[in-house]
């Protein structure tokens, strides 16, 4: 009746399974149970959360008269005992136990009730605060992958616009072009053949016209001095400058291309040459006039044939100019597409250089994408999981036994202490008679000795009154 009793009292806490299958929500509080119970009891059983438990509760009401705050916090402390339960397999924790001792029955299994609730909202908190705090961290990280990557597809775009024309895929696109140009070169070339032989056709008209004039005034060189002198200033014997100098270029130019020196140079005696004869021409222009007077002097038929060939001569120049400039124009297109030709091949030559700065930038905006396209997925499967947790969904915490109010106490265990209590006394009196048998020293009879020991004599027993010996000398 001396030794006081306490009691106990317990609450089973089940652990309740997500309700919607992981395959569609994955959770994101993965903490393995264990862990997360150590965890909550390291926030339930901290001195604020207890003090005000003691508080509400009014609990040891005696203690905190002589005891300090923290010894007090301490005491509770080691009255409260949480114990887990495994579940279906040995990974995991199925239920666990939360456990008060007191000398109080009743208040006993409040304050077990009390601590279960605890660590059920406790739970609930911490899961919540780790989902939303998973989600503001996917979203801050999305966030900035978002500007890494539009800081790529600028930088992608940048390039594109500076690098028009040199990009790989409009390779085919080069090719086709430089391919047509070359063809519209090829066209070009073969025109500008087709109008310098023409001209060449045409000089030799007109050669052939100033001749004819030539003949019908050295036959009539006799009499007609004046009109021998006006077909003479209308005719050319022999054959112009600039007709052997397009036949060398001609030559020159199936040899060899524009940019040749040998080229160039052709082409610039050839400009000198017809600025020549164009002055030639113009001087020619403006003579007949005295002698077409002088043409009267012919015989009729003759001057006919004069006239004829003169016309020839003015037509034939004509077509010649004609063919100059349709050979000047051709040859400006020629520059051109020379030009873009050249243009389309130093774009297909930077081809390969331009590949490997675009495989630069298209990989790092690949993996910038695939980034981003990779917390968006997680965010948005954050995002799901915290509304679960706030849906109370999730895997969560159920009292599944509460705690009632204890009728036998937890300690003193009478029954063992009275068994324990007899088998101690009984052992410590055969111990105590035994160490004083030992203690004694003397011999109570032969049966003391070993069996194989002889016995000699006996002596028999002697009283002191018979000796006149004292109690004590007998003793």
């Amino acid at each position: 009746q001396m030794l006081p009793r306490t009691y106990k009292a317990e609450a089973l806490i089940l652990v309740d399974s997500q309700e919607i299958p992981e395959k569609y929500v994955e959770p994101t509080v993965t903490t393995a149970m264990q862990e997360r119970l150590a965890t909550l009891s390291q926030q339930i059983l901290s001195a604020t959360r207890l003090g005000k438990i003691i508080s509400s509760l009014n609990l040891y009401s005696e203690e905190r008269k002589r005891l300090a705050p923290e010894e007090v916090i301490e005491l509770m402390r080691k009255n409260i005992s949480v114990k887990a339960e495994r579940g279906l397999t040995r990974e995991r924790a199925g239920a666990f136990r939360v456990a008060f001792e007191g000398k109080v029955p009743a208040v006993v299994a409040k304050v077990a009730n009390e601590l279960a609730s605890v660590y059920i909202q406790e739970n609930l908190q911490f899961r919540e605060r780790q989902a939303e705090g998973t989600s503001s961290f996917l979203e801050a990280q999305l966030q900035a992958a978002k500007r890494q990557l539009d800081e790529q597809e600028a930088k992608v775009s940048r390039y594109k616009i500076a690098r028009n024309g040199e990009l790989p895929e409009q390779e085919n696109a080069l090719n086709a072009a430089l391919a047509r140009l070359q063809l519209e070169l090829g066209a070009n070339q073969d025109a500008i053949n087709r109008n310098e032989q023409t001209k060449a056709l045409l000089e030799n008209s007109l050669a052939m016209a100033q001749a004819s004039i030539d003949a019908i005034t050295k036959l009539n060189s006799a009499g007609q001095s004046a009109a021998a002198a006006a077909v003479a200033s209308l005719a050319q014997p022999q054959r112009r400058r600039s007709q052997s100098i397009r036949e060398q270029l001609a030559a020159a130019r199936a040899r060899y291309s524009d940019h040749h020196p040998d080229v160039q140079a052709l082409r610039q005696q050839l400009d000198a040459a017809l600025q020549t004869e164009a002055a030639e021409d113009e001087a020619a222009r403006k003579a007949p006039e005295g002698g077409i007077e002088s043409l009267r002097a012919l015989p009729p038929e003759l001057a006919r044939e004069v006239l004829t060939q003169q016309e020839r001569v003015e037509s034939t120049r004509t077509q010649i100019a004609l063919a100059e400039r349709e050979i000047s124009r051709l040859q400006q297109e020629r520059e051109k597409m020379l030009q873009q030709a050249s243009v389309l091949q130093g774009r297909i030559e930077r081809l390969p250089l331009r590949e490997q700065e675009m495989a630069a930038l298209t990989r790092d905006y690949e993996i910038s994408k695939a980034n981003y396209q990779s917390l968006l997925q997680k965010r948005l499967s954050a995002e799901m999981a915290a509304d679960m947790e706030r849906r109370q969904q999730s895997e969560r915490f159920t009292v599944l036994d509460p705690a009632t109010v204890p009728e036998k106490p937890y300690k003193p265990r009478l029954p063992l202490i009275y068994v324990s209590g007899s088998l101690l006394a009984l052992s410590f009196g055969a111990g105590l008679a035994i160490a004083r048998d030992l203690a004694s020293d003397v011999l109570l009879g032969e049966w003391e000795l070993p069996p194989d020991t002889v016995v000699l004599a006996r002596v028999p027993r002697i009283r002191a009154g018979h000796l006149g010996l004292s109690p004590e000398a007998e003793a």
